[in-house]
């Protein structure tokens, strides 16, 4: 038999105000995990993009992620 879903709804991503992400940095920092969060909040890394990220893909003088190479 042939199920019909219903529709997924999309809803735009939300993004946090300054009090959130004040509160998840104030977080983060308690758990050790400041420099991570902050470079996903201010770098706009996606999960498996901050997992896959690679001190060679960092450029620390000019203060700047490389993309890697595929």
């Amino acid at each position: 038999r042939r199920v019909k879903l219903p529709p997924i709804p999309r809803r735009l991503a939300r993004r946090l105000d300054g009090e959130e992400i004040a509160a998840v940095l104030e977080a983060a920092r308690g758990r050790g995990i400041w420099p991570e969060v902050c470079l996903a909040l201010y770098g706009g890394l996606r999960l498996m993009e901050l997992a896959r990220l690679r001190w060679i893909d960092v450029d620390m003088g000019a203060k700047v992620l490389i993309e890697p190479l595929p």
